[in-house]
């Protein structure tokens, strides 16, 4: 899913760069684009640490850990 977003993103800078921006295209939704983008990246990111073994599967891909109630620590 990051890299579909991130894809998207790379052709909306290059069709702005290069003149060829679609109606509607504009810096302001390059802004949201890479808004939109850092919810896939921080997930793909746990994936990643999870698989290293450097971060546990019940941790909060975004820092924060869930104790064993339920409740989100920081």
């Amino acid at each position: 899913m990051a890299n579909r977003h991130l894809v998207e993103l790379h052709g909306l800078l290059m069709r702005l760069d290069g003149g060829t921006a679609r109606q509607g295209e504009n810096l302001e939704s390059v802004r949201e684009s890479t808004v939109n983008l850092w919810n896939p990246l921080w997930r793909m990111r746990h994936v990643m640490r999870v698989g290293l073994g450097a971060t546990t599967a019940d941790q909060d891909p975004y820092g924060a850990t869930r104790s064993p109630d339920g409740r989100t620590t920081w």
